[in-house]
């Protein structure tokens, strides 16, 4: 039993540890998602980046994402706009597996 319990903190700390590495290695990238290729009117892209909290300090955009993952709610895509995340990922899944 403690084995199962070591393997299961194991796994929570390493989903963690991807998580805060994909998040900052994200947010450290030059530019934002909006910003590639394209030429957003700035009052579309202050709007784009107060709506995804990219106009937040770091700190808050690492806790707010954080729990968003937490309680599933993964928002909606940067790609394919107004489509939630976990639509997607309930799509494409069956067809990695």
């Amino acid at each position: 039993m403690s084995r199962l319990i070591r393997r299961l903190l194991s796994s929570v700390v390493l989903l963690w540890a991807v998580y805060s590495l994909t998040f900052l290695l994200t947010r450290f990238a030059p530019g934002n998602p909006f910003s590639e290729g394209r030429h957003l009117p700035p009052d579309v892209m202050a709007n784009l980046l107060k709506t995804y909290h990219l106009d937040r300090p770091l700190w808050e955009q690492y806790l707010l994402t954080l729990g968003q993952m937490l309680s599933g709610n993964w928002g909606t895509s940067y790609k394919a706009t107004g489509i939630p995340v976990s639509e997607i990922i309930s799509q494409t899944l069956p067809v990695s597996l």
